[in-house]
């Protein structure tokens, strides 16, 4: 058990997202470059949050079409049939929950962490859709377990006219969240929930842009937490945008030594030159632990787990 880091973005994927870490609340797959727009998904156990790090286009669904950008969600209920159309490369996060997700409920401030009018469904329009070479339209499903499986329809699944109901997919932008600050004490993680399973087994928190941060002291998880890193990270300088760490329950962790003081020896900051202004990074906790899996190993970054002491060594002999 150690602590760990991994550079995601760095990954390559192929055509299918591939998985990075596993726990029993979630499975955190990756996928990089140009999505194929003749691939349809569909995923019959779990409900899908995507966070879409790098890239732009739109997601043609059996509901209708959703455009997506940069610092966005998507999320894609169990059973919905999608696929990804880039204008150019991606990195994407997909997080798959096999219990159901939910907004999170232990707030009574209305309109937090976001309005409704921020969920935005697709659109039912017309979807262009390419058959196969053979002339058919595949559709790969994935079950919690075992192999994917080809469904070949004679007709493309995305000819929707309507729909109604109240599980659907959205699109939630990070613009639209509303966060909280506190110039006195850091604020814990689940201050800052966007989505949370029914059971509280896992939980997804996105850490914004602020005015006012207070740093956090070294503590200790009580949950396996991933954070990934999309903009702006400043509290360790190894690691930059599009790289993730994991801390597993049980062990320390904090700001970087280098950054606290930094930050006692100098002026309090203003303006532009708050560090915090452009952070944001998107953290998943699991009250199971995290499995590493070998696509995540290939791009680990050594050493990350003896930084603290190799950096109290250096502030001690200084």
């Amino acid at each position: 058990m150690r602590r760990r880091a991994f550079h995601l973005a760095a990954m390559q994927t192929g055509p299918f997202p591939q998985p990075a870490l596993w726990s029993q609340e979630v499975l955190i797959s990756v996928l990089t470059g140009q999505p194929d727009p003749r691939l349809r998904f569909r995923h019959a156990d779990a409900h899908t949050v995507v966070f879409v790090h790098q890239g732009e286009g739109e997601v043609a669904t059996d509901f209708g079409l959703l455009e997506f950008g940069a610092g966005q969600f998507l999320f894609l209920p169990r059973g919905a049939t999608y696929a990804l159309r880039s204008r150019g490369p991606v990195v994407m996060l997909f997080y798959e929950f096999p219990k159901r997700v939910m907004r999170p409920y232990h707030y009574w401030i209305r309109n937090y962490p976001y309005p409704d009018a921020a969920l935005v469904p697709p659109e039912p329009v017309e979807v262009e859709d390419e058959p196969s070479d053979r002339g058919d339209y595949p559709v790969y499903v994935k079950r919690l377990v075992g192999p994917w499986t080809v469904l070949r329809y004679p007709f493309s699944p995305f000819d929707a006219v309507a729909w109604e109901g109240n599980l659907y997919p959205f699109r939630l932008a990070l613009k639209d969240i509303r966060t909280l600050s506190s110039p006195d004490f850091h604020l814990d993680p689940p201050t800052y929930t966007v989505f949370v399973t029914e059971d509280e087994g896992a939980s997804m928190q996105a850490f914004l842009p602020r005015w006012v941060h207070s740093l956090p002291y070294p503590h200790q998880n009580d949950v396996d937490e991933v954070l990934f890193n999309h903009s702006g990270y400043h509290a360790r300088p190894e690691v930059k945008d599009g790289y993730a760490t994991l801390h597993p329950a049980g062990t320390f962790h904090g700001p970087d030594v280098r950054v606290s003081q930094q930050q006692v020896q100098s002026p309090p900051p203003e303006g532009k030159e708050m560090p915090w202004r452009e952070e944001t990074g998107i953290m998943i906790e699991s009250r199971s632990p995290f499995l590493v899996l070998p696509a995540a190993e290939s791009v680990e970054v050594s050493g990350y787990d003896e930084s603290w002491f190799r950096q109290y060594q250096a502030v001690a002999s200084s």
